[in-house]
């Protein structure tokens, strides 16, 4: 069996549509905004510090050298920005830029994904559900400038690749390359690929006589991946066992102050952070992962290698104690392509009794559940952290009844019209349930433009501060940075090469102040 490739009419116009659809969406304003999440404003900092100082090795936020970074993480990342930023200048355009350019190619990849699946109306589907999950668009997604949507395109890179070499025959080198960049790049993440081929390998019989093969190239490839952290570890091997020391606490769950949380509650958290970040297609998922394993089940090694990464990427998350919602951003191409196939298989069959239910419930929990959508500002300081909570559109006590009585009549109404009128039958379901879907995904992804422009906070203080001095005016110190928390990294990129800051504790309260300009060294930063 050949992969698919995308040259005809229906092969590369689609494509065409989805990045014509996603550049404007993930670029529109994109440096109009503050800082939005402390990673983005390390990155870019780190990057800025590289292009003014010609040391290309030393990953430096404000002065301190960055430890954890420095082994977890890679340059390759950071080099890219400095490129950007010494090619169109410091603004949180540069901040962004790869950012949205790797969203796009996000998008791009999953369509290509799907195509290698062989079906090319779910790969359409696919790109198109992935552009409309908000959590990937905004919160620490490909609209701020952190890794996410980078690490998006090289897992479904890892998969791509992987298929092609047990379908067509073909080497590893690709794959494992993928792999290595991942590695020039977060260091832990690297896992997720590789706990993928050995669960490919279990899953596909045809494909264990190639272990040996995918096994050999990785020892040959993935040692220029490990250059830079044994280059560093022999550099600065105690550094090195304090970063270890508190990765491996974070990893087993020591570092909350409650204790490990645990699977399960793992899993808790993720399901929420998932339902809110992908709705309304996460309504979907438990139906489209059923598609996923009934067809795995008759054999398409195309379906068991999406299953392998979606299980890779679910056990390293769910069994580390260090939690953050926007791990999950690395599931939404490879669950976007589950709902995609999920809906192409609903366009071509008659829908049974089963399926209309299905589609009469996800209308109607598309209907009455609620989530934030046009209230939401996801530009503003730490929007990633907002609590995922789902709600329903008339009350907890109504809104359950209501939808459960929509479920009902939709149901019944259905089977009338699939009964009475066979032109519907199979397209019908499908295009009726996407478009709502769509139209619900589509208002929510779009409502939040409207905040373009936002000015944070802290950005507004720095501006203040500078408009003082530079009139002469007298500053009232302390001054206290605004925010409960404070957003520390947000206020050391903004405020820490000109002022000392001081964290101080007022009851259960942490609070920044900035004690005064800056005059010798930034030893004080938080």
């Amino acid at each position: 069996m050949k992969i698919g490739r995308a040259r005809s009419f229906a092969g590369s116009e689609p494509v065409l549509l989805l990045v014509g659809l996603a550049t404007p969406l993930l670029f529109y304003g994109l440096g109009r905004y503050s800082v939005v999440n402390g990673d983005e404003a390390i990155y870019h900092a780190v990057a800025v510090h590289m292009l003014e100082s010609g040391d290309w090795l030393q990953l430096v936020f404000r002065g301190a050298v960055r430890e954890y970074d420095t082994f977890m993480n890679a340059p390759l990342q950071y080099w890219v920005r400095a490129g950007l930023i010494a090619l169109f200048g410091d603004s949180a355009w540069t901040m962004r830029a790869l950012s949205a350019g790797m969203g796009v190619g996000s998008v791009w990849m999953t369509w290509r994904l799907g195509v290698a699946l062989g079906d090319r109306r779910a790969a359409f589907c696919a790109g198109v559900v992935q552009l409309t999950t908000f959590q990937f668009v905004y919160l620490h997604g490909a609209r701020t400038g952190e890794l996410e949507s980078t690490l998006c395109v090289l897992l479904t890179l890892c998969a791509l690749f992987l298929l092609r070499a047990l379908v067509e025959h073909r080497g590893f080198v690709a794959h494992h390359v993928c792999v290595a960049l991942l590695m020039s790049i977060k260091l832990p993440t690297a896992v997720i690929p590789l706990l993928a081929g050995v669960a490919v390998f279990a899953l596909v019989p045809s494909a264990r006589g190639r272990a040996r093969d995918s096994l050999g190239t990785a020892l040959c490839v993935l040692p220029l991946g490990a250059l830079w952290h044994v280059w560093n570890v022999a550099s600065d091997p105690e550094a090195f066992l304090r970063v270890a020391g508190v990765m491996a606490a974070q990893a087993s769950g020591q570092a909350a102050i409650t204790g490990p949380p645990g699977v399960f509650e793992n899993l808790r958290f993720y399901a929420t952070a998932l339902f809110f970040g992908a709705f309304p297609w996460s309504i979907v998922y438990p139906s489209a992962l059923a598609v996923l394993v009934s067809r795995a089940r008759r054999g398409e090694t195309g379906l068991r290698v999406v299953g392998g990464f979606i299980l890779a990427i679910a056990v390293f998350y769910l069994l580390i104690g260090k939690r953050f919602p926007w791990y999950v951003i690395s599931l939404y191409p490879f669950l976007s392509l589950c709902v995609g196939l999920w809906l192409a298989d609903l366009s071509r069959a008659r829908p049974t009794g089963v399926a209309l239910a299905i589609g009469s419930l996800v209308a109607s929990l598309t209907v009455f559940v609620s989530v934030a959508a046009t209230s939401l500002n996801p530009f503003a300081e730490q929007a990633s952290r907002i609590a995922m909570l789902p709600a329903w559109r008339v009350g907890p006590a109504a809104g359950p009844l209501l939808a459960l009585t929509a479920t009902a009549l939709l149901w019944m109404a259905a089977r009338v019209a699939a009964n009475r009128w066979p032109a519907v039958r199979s397209p019908g379901l499908a295009v009726g349930l996407g478009a709502l879907l769509l139209a619900t995904a589509g208002v929510r992804v779009a409502a939040p433009l409207v905040h373009v422009g936002h000015e944070s906070a802290v950005e507004q203080l720095r501006d203040e501060l500078a408009a003082s001095r530079t009139a002469g005016r007298d500053i009232a110190w302390p001054v206290r940075v605004p925010g409960s928390p404070p957003p520390v990294w947000i206020a050391r990129y903004y405020l820490g090469e000109h002022y000392e800051l001081e964290r101080m504790k007022d009851g259960s309260r942490d609070e920044l102040w900035l004690r005064g300009p800056l005059r010798a060294s930034r030893s004080h930063d938080p």
